[in-house]
């Protein structure tokens, strides 16, 4: 089974509608429109999304910085909310303080593309526009700290995400 099920199957669409608009949603937010505001952590960046493509579909991954933390599968499935969960936040706080300070080494976003199989995309929301980065599967080419320091800091985001998730997960039955 692919990660957070955001496999798809030969009849299955690249895309649920679901997906993209809630894709669209978070990455066209105002974010006064969510009553988040620049604070003395962060100036400059108010939401991270981050778009993991693998060879069966997409996962993207949301953190803001009113501590919203939610994942979107391209099949339709996801998490939103996120901000009862102390572990997501904190990881999701962790993801915003380095995008924070790499930020200005992204390029700013021309536009906000559909994600890609086999690439994760970083999209960095701050208050005067979207900037972005991406690598391959394999991960940051060797020698850019700054995507090797996104790429730690979503790691442990979605190992918050997992361990959420394996947390909620009924226990099965012991052997007997």
């Amino acid at each position: 089974m692919a990660p957070f099920g955001f496999g798809r199957t030969k009849d299955e669409p690249g895309f649920a509608e679901v997906y993209l608009e809630l894709r669209s949603l978070v990455l066209g937010l105002e974010p006064s429109a969510a009553d988040i505001r620049p604070t003395p952590e962060l100036p400059d960046v108010w939401g991270v999304v981050v778009d993991w493509g693998t060879d069966n579909g997409v996962g993207t991954f949301v953190a803001l910085a009113d501590g919203t933390g939610s994942m979107y599968t391209s099949t339709g499935g996801g998490t939103i909310g996120g901000q009862g969960q102390p572990a997501l936040v904190d990881a999701g706080r962790r993801l915003l303080a380095v995008a924070e300070a790499v930020h200005g080494d992204l390029q700013p976003a021309a536009r906000l593309d559909r994600p890609k199989l086999r690439e994760v995309r970083y999209w960095i929301l701050t208050y005067h526009g979207a900037r972005t980065a991406a690598h391959g599967p394999d991960g940051p080419p060797d020698g850019d700290a700054t995507l090797a320091a996104l790429g730690d800091a979503f790691q442990d985001y979605v190992t918050a995400f997992r361990l959420l998730a394996e947390a909620q997960s009924p226990t099965p039955p012991a052997n007997g």
